[in-house]
Formats: structure tokens, sequence, C-alpha cells
């Protein structure tokens, strides 16, 4: 049944990649073709190399791929205990061979097999593929074990055994030590899971794939993506690859279709939730995008991008409660990240907590003094509170930092205090950094008229109109303006214009505040 289903998605392939343009990809998918006891890992991962890298030459890879087996059996020869084979391995591997030279790299960096095979560069997904590779060659019984963020080797034998790669192969007799070795929240070794050899060349194509969509080379790594689901239909992370990738092309019924097809391979693949909640919540179906977070959340109580992410959804839906409780808790998850803090002020200024709102920004601009949203609504909250002190010094800050809204805040509270002189300098100043903020260009034109300089302060209420066409308090500003410099005719236009626009000129308007 796997070798039917592996010809269908290979015929798939076919039409999708016109007379194998691409070599390397022709070979590796009829390497998908044979049956799964004659595949090869390390020849699969070589041409998976050669598809990112045309210049690999896989034959001669594959000589010394077959040199280091032969090399391993000498040093192995009549030892019978798994636990001590595993051990001169490591040895073999890692000092003998000097692997360990130089430290392994991000699993998120992309390691061509033929690098390992160089001594280049490794990581956990490359060094554990050399293994399995080496093991296939000699006869041993390892399996690649792969899940979130790593990559790991088992020992299939009796006794069951795991190797550590990044620890230079240290043995583990269960794969419960990766609660407490993994720097990813939330771990769960049952997330972990040993393949075959079908579904350990998935793993190195769509590490693969996974490098060219970074790169931005999206037809290639679409290409390994169905790659690796030649070897594996069920290869979860080739389909979620697929589907974030149709969701960042727009694609959203694709998308949705990928993601539900990853979760039901694996519905222990957090990130394929995490996508299907944001595909439907583009779609619109905000309900059915929260009924996806709340299971996450359920599932995964401390994963804090799902408690993140629901937050932000029960915002939307306008549940200030439940995204307060969602962002407190995340601001408990992750008490570094600044932006959570900022996101929890929002609930709490929409319901009139002030005092919290403006804490949360507090705690959000310790963690970070330049963190640009927490500035700009932290001054906001303080004018609109009437504490202009504070709201001077918030501002201070951001225009210290170069932020024009820092000293478009800073003309607003100087207008206040009745010093339109430094008004104007500020304002002025905030429009030549950010010509493009219709905000900032109202604010200007409102100190103007303050100011008495309402044939300037016409000009910046026609540019506000030119940025943020129909703004109502733009085309009120710009009426009273002309009517106070008896200019009727071109102030009759803006009424007309206005109406058309469907708004309501009642006269002279206070001075526009954001």
């Amino acid at each position: 049944m796997r070798e039917m289903i592996a010809a269908i998605a290979f015929m798939v392939v076919l039409s999708l990649w016109p007379a194998f343009a691409n070599e390397a990809v022709g070979r590796l998918l009829s390497e998908a073709r044979r049956a799964p006891e004659e595949q090869d890992l390390g020849r699969a991962a070589l041409l998976a190399a050669q598809a990112v890298r045309p210049e690999v030459d896989v034959d001669r890879r594959l000589r010394d791929l077959d040199a280091l087996a032969r090399g391993l059996r000498r040093e192995l020869g009549r030892q019978a205990d798994p636990r001590e084979r595993l051990a001169s391995m490591a040895t073999y591997l890692f000092r003998t061979q000097g692997f360990a030279d130089s430290e392994s790299v991000s699993p998120t960096v992309y390691v061509g097999f033929d690098e390992v095979l160089d001594k280049t560069q490794w990581n956990c997904v490359a060094m554990s593929a050399l293994y399995v590779a080496l093991g296939e060659r000699i006869g041993m019984p390892l399996r690649l074990v792969s899940g979130p963020g790593h990559v790991l080797v088992m020992h299939a034998g009796d006794p069951e055994l795991y190797v550590e790669t990044t620890q230079r192969g240290r043995i583990y007799p269960s794969k419960a030590y990766l609660s407490e070795y993994l720097p990813f929240p939330n771990t769960d070794p049952d997330d972990y899971a040993a393949v075959e050899t079908p579904g350990a060349i998935a793993v190195v194509v769509t590490q693969a794939a996974l490098a060219q969509q970074e790169a931005g080379r999206m037809e290639l790594a679409r290409t390994l993506f169905e790659a690796a689901l030649t070897f594996d239909p069920g290869h979860a992370e080739a389909a979620a690859g697929i589907a974030f990738q149709d969701l960042a092309e727009g694609r959203l019924e694709a998308a949705e279709r990928g993601f539900r097809r990853a979760i039901h391979a694996n519905p222990r693949l957090r990130e394929a939730y995490g996508g299907l909640g944001n595909t439907l919540q583009m779609s619109g179906r905000l309900a059915e995008a929260l009924e996806v977070y709340r299971t996450m959340t359920a599932r995964w109580p401390d994963e804090p991008n799902a408690v993140f992410n629901y937050g932000q959804l029960l915002y939307e839906a306008g549940d200030l409660d439940g995204a307060i409780r969602q962002f407190r808790r995340y601001t408990e998850l992750a008490p570094t990240d600044p932006t959570g803090f900022a996101r929890l002020a929002f609930p709490l200024e929409d319901k009139g907590d002030v005092e919290g709102a403006l804490a949360a920004y507090q705690a959000a601009v310790r963690l970070d003094p330049g963190h640009k949203d927490a500035l700009a609504n932290m001054g906001l909250l303080y004018e609109r509170a009437g504490r202009l002190d504070d709201a001077y010094k918030t501002y201070a800050a951001a225009s210290r930092r170069g932020y024009a809204f820092g000293f478009a805040g800073l003309g607003r509270v100087s207008a206040e205090r009745g010093d339109l002189r430094t008004a104007v300098t500020c304002l002025q100043r905030a429009t030549e950094m950010d010509e493009a903020d219709p905000a900032i260009w109202m604010d200007y034109a409102g100190v103007l008229r303050r100011a008495g300089r309402s044939d300037e302060a016409v000009r910046a209420y026609r540019r506000a109109l030119a940025l943020a066409p129909g703004a109502g308090d733009a085309y009120r500003g710009l009426y009273a303006a002309l009517r106070s410099l008896n200019r009727s005719g071109e102030a009759e236009q803006v009424a007309r214009e206005a109406r058309a626009a469907g708004v309501t000129l009642s006269g002279e308007t206070a001075w526009n505040r954001r």
C-alpha cells in the first residue's frame, strides 16, 4: 500500500517539476519509488543536498560514507553488547574521526549530508542521520527519532537505548531526558517518535525544504516538501511546511487543507494548530480560530505562542476579560518579552483600568526602553489622563530614540502647556521625520492655527487630507482655517467636498488630538 501511495505522489510531484529540471530532485524521487527496505538514507540525504547545491558529488560522497562504515566495522570488531557498541561508535566518530572538532549548529540551520562527511559543520539532524546511515551499512538497528526542533538516535534492539548526538554520542536508557535537556518550552518526550528509513529520509529532506523556504527559494522548497511526502505520506512537518507556504501566498483554502492534513497525521504538531488558527482568522472565521486556540491552550497550557495568539483572538472578538487572562498568563510564561506586557495593556485600557494599563506599559519599557508601541500608547494614556509631566517624559524618551511620534507628542504637550513656539518646532520636526502620517499633520495644523499661522495650517490640513481622504476632522479644520482667513470661496469648495464625502461641518472644532 505504501508503495502505491508513493507512486501516486511521485506522479503528482513529476507534474509540478517539468522534465525534472533539477536532476538531483529527479533522482531523489526515484529513490522514493524503491521498496522501503531498499531505500538508503545516506544516498537520499546526499541527493537532497545536491538539490540545494548542484556541485555536491553524490557518488564520491557515497564512497566516503562506505569507507567510514568499513572503518567503523573494524572498530567495533566482535563487540556484542549494544551499549558498548554505541560507545565505541561515539568514540570512533567524535574522537578518532574528529567530527567533534567544532560545535554543532542550530537545528534550524541547514546542514547538507556532504558537509557532515566533510566535517565542515553538523547539527543534530545531520549527525543523527550519519549515525543511522552507518547503522544501515553495518547492520546496527538504529532509527532516527524526530520531534519539535530536535533529532536524535534510537537503538531499536534489546535493550532500547537513545543516543544524543549533540552530547558527543551520550547514551540514555530512555528519551525521558529530553524534558530536562531541551530548551524548548513545554517539552514532552512523547512528541518524539522513532521512524523507519522512509520517515528518516522525509525528516532530512524536510529540513532542506525549510532552509530553502527561509532563503526565499519557494519553488524548490515546495518541491522538496512534496518529495518528503513521497517517502512518508504521513510526514506532518512536510504537509505543514507546504501549508505555511500556501498561507503566505494567500491560498487560504489550500493552507487549511494542508494544516488539517498535518494535524491528522500528527495530532501533537503544535505548529500546525497555530497555522490553522491563523488561516481561519485570515478567512474571517473567528469563532473557528478561537476554538483551535482554545484546543491548543487546553492541550499545551504552557506553550507561550499559543497563549499569546489566543489572547490576541479573544481581544479581537471583544472578550476583554479572556484576553486579559491569556496575556497575564503569557507574561508569566515569557516574563522577558516586553510585547506581552504591551499587549496586556490594550484590554486593560479598554476596560477602563488606566492604572493597570500604565503599569503594563511601564513593565514593557523596563524590559525594552525603546519599545515603540509601549512608549507611544503610554504617552497617549498619560495625555488623556491629564498627567502632562509623565506624558512629556515618555515622549522625550521616544524622541531621543528618533521616533517621530515622540516629537509629535512633545508638540501636543507643549501646546497644552501654552508653549506654542516649542509645540510648532516639535511638530514640524515630526512631519519631517514621518511625512506619511496624517495624524501628525493634523496635530501640526492644529498648533499652527493656535499660533496664528493659519496660512501654514491650511497647507498642513491639505496634506493630511491627501494622506487620509475623507477625514472629517481635517475637513472641519481646513474649513475653519479658511474662514478665519476670509477665503470664503475656498471654504465653500471645501464644504462641498466635505458633504460629498459624507462629512458634516458644524463650525469650528476643537484642536485635534489623537
